[in-house]
Protein backbone atom coordinates (compact mmCIF):
# COMPACT_ATOMS: atom_id res chain seq x y z
CA UNK A 1 0.00 0.00 0.00
CA UNK A 2 2.84 2.39 0.82
CA UNK A 3 4.25 1.79 -2.66
CA UNK A 4 1.05 3.21 -4.15
CA UNK A 5 0.11 5.94 -1.69
CA UNK A 6 3.48 7.67 -1.40
CA UNK A 7 3.95 8.32 -5.16
CA UNK A 8 0.38 9.58 -5.44
CA UNK A 9 0.87 11.97 -2.51
CA UNK A 10 4.24 13.07 -3.88
CA UNK A 11 2.68 13.84 -7.27
CA UNK A 12 -0.16 15.78 -5.61
CA UNK A 13 2.32 17.87 -3.61
CA UNK A 14 4.42 18.55 -6.72
CA UNK A 15 1.32 19.63 -8.64
CA UNK A 16 0.25 21.91 -5.79
CA UNK A 17 3.67 23.54 -5.61
CA UNK A 18 3.79 24.12 -9.36
CA UNK A 19 0.30 25.65 -9.25
CA UNK A 20 1.35 27.92 -6.38
CA UNK A 21 4.48 28.98 -8.27
CA UNK A 22 2.52 29.78 -11.43
CA UNK A 23 -0.07 31.77 -9.47
CA UNK A 24 2.69 33.68 -7.70
CA UNK A 25 4.35 34.54 -11.00
CA UNK A 26 1.03 35.92 -12.28
CA UNK A 27 0.61 38.15 -9.24
CA UNK A 28 -2.00 36.28 -7.22
CA UNK A 29 -1.62 36.63 -3.49
CA UNK A 30 0.17 39.96 -3.61
CA UNK A 31 -0.12 42.21 -0.64
CA UNK A 32 -0.73 45.90 -0.81
CA UNK A 33 1.31 48.53 0.90
CA UNK A 34 -0.53 49.01 4.18
CA UNK A 35 1.44 50.22 7.16
CA UNK A 36 1.61 48.07 10.28
CA UNK A 37 -0.77 50.31 12.27
CA UNK A 38 -3.39 50.05 9.50
CA UNK A 39 -3.02 46.26 9.37
CA UNK A 40 -3.38 46.10 13.15
CA UNK A 41 -6.41 48.42 12.99
CA UNK A 42 -8.06 46.28 10.33
CA UNK A 43 -7.48 43.11 12.33
CA UNK A 44 -8.78 44.65 15.55
CA UNK A 45 -11.79 46.04 13.71
CA UNK A 46 -12.56 42.60 12.28
CA UNK A 47 -12.22 40.99 15.68
CA UNK A 48 -14.42 43.64 17.26
CA UNK A 49 -17.04 43.15 14.53
CA UNK A 50 -17.20 39.40 15.06
CA UNK A 51 -17.33 39.78 18.83
CA UNK A 52 -19.96 42.51 18.82
CA UNK A 53 -22.15 40.66 16.34
CA UNK A 54 -21.89 37.44 18.34
CA UNK A 55 -22.65 39.00 21.71
CA UNK A 56 -25.34 41.23 20.20
CA UNK A 57 -27.05 38.24 18.59
CA UNK A 58 -26.91 36.37 21.88
CA UNK A 59 -28.37 39.36 23.72
CA UNK A 60 -31.23 39.56 21.23
CA UNK A 61 -31.93 35.83 21.44
CA UNK A 62 -31.93 35.81 25.24
CA UNK A 63 -34.43 38.65 25.17
CA UNK A 64 -33.63 40.38 28.45
CA UNK A 65 -31.43 43.16 27.04
CA UNK A 66 -32.90 44.18 23.70
CA UNK A 67 -31.31 47.64 23.68
CA UNK A 68 -27.83 46.31 24.38
CA UNK A 69 -28.27 43.69 21.67
CA UNK A 70 -29.21 46.23 19.01
CA UNK A 71 -26.37 48.55 20.04
CA UNK A 72 -23.84 45.71 19.77
CA UNK A 73 -25.26 44.65 16.40
CA UNK A 74 -24.88 48.23 15.15
CA UNK A 75 -21.31 48.42 16.48
CA UNK A 76 -20.52 45.11 14.79
CA UNK A 77 -21.88 46.28 11.44
CA UNK A 78 -20.02 49.59 11.61
CA UNK A 79 -16.74 47.95 12.58
CA UNK A 80 -17.09 45.34 9.83
CA UNK A 81 -17.55 48.10 7.26
CA UNK A 82 -14.52 49.88 8.73
CA UNK A 83 -12.47 46.71 8.42
CA UNK A 84 -13.55 46.21 4.81
CA UNK A 85 -12.75 49.84 4.04
CA UNK A 86 -9.25 49.60 5.54
CA UNK A 87 -8.49 46.29 3.84
CA UNK A 88 -9.75 47.47 0.45
CA UNK A 89 -7.10 50.19 0.36
CA UNK A 90 -4.39 47.58 0.05
CA UNK A 91 -5.98 45.54 -2.70
CA UNK A 92 -4.05 45.37 -5.93
CA UNK A 93 -6.51 44.25 -8.53
CA UNK A 94 -5.55 41.71 -11.14
CA UNK A 95 -8.02 41.47 -13.98
CA UNK A 96 -9.07 38.38 -15.82
CA UNK A 97 -9.40 38.92 -19.53
CA UNK A 98 -11.18 36.02 -21.18
CA UNK A 99 -10.09 34.84 -24.59
CA UNK A 100 -12.33 35.52 -27.55
CA UNK A 101 -14.56 32.74 -28.83
CA UNK A 102 -12.75 30.77 -31.54
CA UNK A 103 -14.22 28.55 -34.26
CA UNK A 104 -13.62 25.28 -32.42
CA UNK A 105 -15.09 26.72 -29.23
CA UNK A 106 -18.27 27.65 -31.10
CA UNK A 107 -18.34 24.21 -32.76
CA UNK A 108 -18.09 22.38 -29.42
CA UNK A 109 -20.69 24.68 -27.87
CA UNK A 110 -23.17 24.13 -30.70
CA UNK A 111 -22.65 20.35 -30.73
CA UNK A 112 -23.14 20.22 -26.96
CA UNK A 113 -26.34 22.23 -27.26
CA UNK A 114 -27.55 19.93 -30.05
CA UNK A 115 -26.87 16.84 -27.92
CA UNK A 116 -28.69 18.40 -24.97
CA UNK A 117 -31.72 19.21 -27.12
CA UNK A 118 -31.67 15.70 -28.59
CA UNK A 119 -31.57 14.17 -25.12
CA UNK A 120 -34.44 16.35 -23.92
CA UNK A 121 -36.58 15.51 -26.94
CA UNK A 122 -35.86 11.80 -26.51
CA UNK A 123 -34.10 11.17 -29.81
CA UNK A 124 -31.77 8.63 -28.16
CA UNK A 125 -34.56 6.54 -26.61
Amino acid sequence: MAGTVIPVLEDAIDSSLSLAASMDSRGFGRRGSLSKPLVLGARLSSLMAVGALSVGSFALLVGQTQTLGWVLIAIGIVSSFASIRINSKSQIRTRFEPMKLQFFDALILSLSALLLIAAILGWFA
